[in-house]
């Protein structure tokens, strides 16, 4: 099974500077079309309350939801934090309102974040008493994107981060 072609693209004046590529490297203009497909995923974990670090490595998959409106995300890995060692799953939705606007949810409904990644890269803030949750979605290049989530309040006190590589298969 061949890779899915790649999205059409346009400049990102605000952040291409960043990347490596940046000489060549285009926005995709269809954040959908450009996550469909199967990615290597390598997170790290860092629990500042627990004062432990951790991984995880596995796979994630963007697949087409039934309305046609969004993609189902499944992640799919193995965790690591210091002895602990076990296989973990989850799953979220990317519901689409434009071809760079979508709402993450999670795979009861409800909304994590709300973004655009119009021009490469997206932050949004979401609020789960007695904590908040910080994201930040960023496009790095054609075959590869970064989500760092960071978690503060009374209760928690962690980040992830998270690299996403396109898995490319072979024709």
């Amino acid at each position: 099974m061949a890779a899915p072609p790649l999205p059409s693209t346009t400049e990102s004046p605000a952040s291409t500077s960043a990347r490596p590529d940046s000489d060549t490297f285009k926005t995709p203009t269809d954040f959908k079309e450009y996550l469909r497909g199967e990615w290597r995923l390598q997170r790290r974990i860092d629990d500042r309350k627990a004062r432990r670090t951790g991984s995880f490595i596995g796979q994630c998959h963007f697949t087409d939801d039934d309305a046609g409106v969004g993609l189902i995300c499944r992640e799919e890995g193995q965790v690591r934090i210091g002895d602990f060692s076990n296989s973990a799953s989850r799953t979220y939705y990317y519901v689409f309102r434009g071809p760079t606007e979508f709402s993450l949810t999670t795979d009861d409904g409800e909304v994590l974040l709300d973004l655009d990644v119009e021009f490469g890269s997206a932050d949004g803030t979401h609020l789960c008493a007695p904590d908040t949750y910080r994201g930040r979605v960023e496009i790095l290049t054609a075959d590869s994107w970064t989500q760092t989530w960071t978690v503060s309040g009374p209760a928690k006190d962690y980040t992830l981060d998270s690299r996403l590589t396109r898995v490319k298969i072979a024709t």
